[in-house]
């Protein structure tokens, strides 16, 4: 979410967490201001506590944010 400071962004992030049904976990993922496609990606990968090194292709680092989220298993990387 991006907008000018004073604006109310984090209290309607707030807000909406604050609806999220018992049960479903939620984290906050702390990212810099204006980050970049990949700086999102990393910070995700760190927020989720993913074991090992941030992936060095985008498509190895989404498959691992996407397994780990959907709860399914992540693919082996081939090397």
């Amino acid at each position: 979410m991006f907008g000018d400071p004073g604006r109310g962004k984090t209290a309607a992030v707030r807000m909406a967490l604050g609806e999220v049904p018992l049960g479903w976990k939620v984290t906050w993922v702390p990212v810099p201001v204006r980050p970049s496609v990949a700086g999102m990606r990393c910070a995700v990968f760190d927020a989720l506590a993913l074991a090992g090194r941030f992936p060095h292709t985008s498509a190895l680092a989404d498959a691992a944010v996407t397994g780990a989220l959907s709860g399914e298993p992540v693919p082996k990387a081939r090397g």
